[in-house]
């Protein structure tokens, strides 16, 4: 990592380099808004190996951009990584929900066990104590796994959104 993607100054470059700007944009766009899978695969590939604590810059090199070829590379790269930290938080929101909603049941399911504890039978209890353990279960497992892996996610779409872009001619 340092010798391939630290420079000298403690930044994080990842060179890009492009036959033509083709090769940037998804073939099945015309109207080039999209990113080419081997370019997000190459980014994410690249960013997930670097720290946190640096920010990351795009060294592109292609020959022949104009301008606005340029300004269209940074504006996809940020489009494509806003709409990822964007699908994230819904997946986070959808977490969080889903974990709220599993504690009201088990709380329920609890509050039903004590309520009713010499009135009911001995099965609708154990099928209570299976709905108890299944609903804790699973409210542990989206609060501690799912979101934190939904969180390390946003952290590294956010490290590539606020990237720089810079580009070299290539000679």
């Amino acid at each position: 990592l340092r010798k391939n993607v630290i420079n000298k100054n403690g930044e994080a470059v990842l060179p890009i380099y492009l036959k033509n700007k083709e090769e940037m944009f998804n073939k099945h766009d015309p109207r080039g808004l999209t990113l080419s899978e081997d370019i997000i695969n190459y980014i994410e590939e690249v960013a997930y190996d670097v720290p946190y604590d640096y920010d990351i810059t795009f060294e592109i090199t292609c020959p022949g951009l104009s301008r606005i070829d340029k300004e269209k590379m940074t504006d996809v790269i940020k489009l494509y990584y806003g709409l990822e930290i964007a699908g994230i938080d819904e997946d986070l929101k959808i977490t969080k929900r889903k974990s709220r909603t599993m504690w009201v049941i088990a709380i329920i399911s609890i509050l039903l066990m004590f309520a009713s504890w010499r009135w009911m039978e001995s099965s609708f209890m154990e099928l209570l104590l299976i709905v108890v353990w299944f609903t804790v279960w699973e409210a542990i497992d989206e609060q501690i796994y799912t979101q934190s892996d939904l969180n390390y996610d946003r952290m590294d779409a956010e490290q590539i959104y606020s990237c720089k872009v810079i580009f070299s001619e290539d000679e």
